[in-house]
């Protein structure tokens, strides 16, 4: 602070307090949270975590070669906390796919619980992310770790992809989004999904991508279906994901669960 000039030097949060000089006791604070800026590839929609501080949308989906070129790209596809996609480049371009990477532990067959990291091969054998002994080893973790502290692994595709601060978005993220912003059902260069425009005029486009569920990939054009780096609360097996759907007239938008070995998009956040 310079003569009343406030001058940000990096995120955090300060409490700034102005007290008078005549003996009267008179005094008056701010308090002040500064952000990290915008980055390339990303869109302020008027989004906060819990302490204030900004979270910026990536304009495209993620792909194992970073942010996709345009809005209305696919990317890939993820299982929940796995790093990379199950099959071969150049797979989803078909309806059922036949073309697995290899791995010694866990051979992938397909987007199921055989095939899922985190279990030893269903989901009452669940190795990682927790918190019921019904479902296997409890360890109490909720959120995908981001390697943000001593010991911590990386299950964050996107940190693992774009480094910095990028992540996937929390529950209460997509759910703030999705209260918080205007969705449309459009179409965008010939792509199908939602256009999302915030109260700020700003906005992003998600493409109707679908899911892949053990080897098919829906690619109905009528629904799409991105991760949160959230595990539901009450049920294990699932994590949480934004879903979007219009079938035969008939259409849904939420926030909802599923099962963590299926595979669906992820749209980045910047914080």
């Amino acid at each position: 602070v310079d003569e009343g000039l406030v001058t940000a030097l990096a995120k955090g949060k300060a409490t700034i307090t102005v007290s008078a000089k005549d003996g009267s006791g008179a005094s008056i604070h701010c308090n002040v949270i500064v952000s990290e800026p915008c980055p390339d590839g990303a869109v302020d929609m008027g989004i906060r975590t819990p302490d204030g501080y900004r979270v910026y949308w990536a304009k495209s989906n993620l792909s194992t070669s970073g942010l996709c070129a345009r809005p209305e790209d696919y990317g890939d596809y993820y299982a929940w906390g796995e790093t990379e996609p199950y099959y071969m480049e150049g797979e989803t371009d078909y309806l059922t796919i036949t073309q697995w990477r290899t791995r010694t532990d866990h051979p992938i067959t397909g987007y199921n619980w055989a095939s899922y990291k985190w279990c030893d091969g269903s989901y009452s054998s669940i190795t990682k992310y927790n918190t019921n002994a019904s479902y296997g080893m409890v360890d109490d973790l909720t959120e995908l770790q981001r390697g943000e502290k001593s010991g911590e692994t990386v299950d964050d595709v996107a940190r693992v992809i774009l480094g910095g601060k990028w992540r996937i978005p929390t529950y209460a993220e997509w759910t703030a989004l999705l209260e918080q912003c205007t969705w449309e059902w459009t179409k965008q260069n010939g792509v199908k999904g939602e256009l999302v425009t915030a109260s700020n005029r700003n906005s992003i486009f998600l493409p109707a991508a679908g899911d892949i569920i053990d080897a098919r990939h829906d690619c109905s054009l009528s629904s799409g279906h991105y991760w949160s780096s959230s595990l539901n609360a009450e049920y294990q097996p699932y994590a949480s994901y934004l879903s979007f759907q219009y079938y035969k007239g008939n259409y849904s938008l939420h926030t909802w669960n599923s099962y963590r070995c299926y595979g669906k998009s992820i749209r980045a956040v910047f914080e």
